[in-house]
């Protein structure tokens, strides 16, 4: 069972919040726009995997480059730019419809790999220096299974919106997304500035 007093930390609760976020947009983008590839642009499941190549590709670096970042300015920094980043990438994808050039629809995914990418890996850090060491365990699998129930959920509803029409359904599933990233941008602002 989770010690529910966890929560009472900020730290441990703007982290979760942020975390399932994060997760929310990524994978519920990533299944919204396999589905958008293959089922309005007519691309096979090999072409679609392939339209995420850029922005995967990109993930262990800006990790690297993330840790770094928390290293010198504290994990708060890397947390609120990633995630504004990822908001803006999601907004930024708005634009995209079946006559957008497939380079471009590939590219336009980057900024919200950049986000979740440099937002994360100090996020779980934070997490783990807000509890005692004897929590650090449970902390770090409640983070994720919020993380994998989020993205889920995510995929789950996202999925319903698409059952109707795919391009409604993306256009809807941005603006969720892009909504929850900046809600908990915002409230990242009230983690500490302590350095990570």
């Amino acid at each position: 069972m989770v010690p529910l007093g966890l929560f009472r930390d900020t730290t441990v609760a703007v982290t979760v919040a942020a975390g399932a976020a994060n997760s929310v947009a990524f994978y519920g983008m990533v299944f919204v726009f396999g589905l958008f590839f293959q089922q309005v642009l007519g691309l096979s499941a090999l072409g679609a995997g392939l339209m995420f190549l850029p922005m995967t590709g990109l993930l262990a670096g800006v990790n690297v480059l993330s840790a770094k970042v928390a290293a010198r300015y504290g994990a708060r920094l890397p947390i609120v730019v990633g995630q504004v980043v990822g908001a803006a990438g999601l907004l930024g994808l708005l634009a995209v419809d079946a006559g957008t050039p497939l380079p471009v629809q590939a590219l336009l995914l980057v900024p919200l790999a950049l986000g979740a990418g440099f937002s994360l890996p100090p996020l779980i850090a934070a997490m783990l220096e807000a509890v005692p060491a004897e929590r650090a365990g449970t902390a770090a699998g409640l983070l994720n299974a919020v993380r994998q129930t989020a993205g889920a959920l995510a995929i789950a509803v996202f999925g319903s919106l698409a059952g109707r029409s795919v391009e409604s359904a993306l256009g809807t599933s941005l603006l969720i997304s892009a909504g929850f990233l900046g809600l908990t941008a915002l409230a990242s602002l009230r983690l500490p500035r302590r350095r990570a």
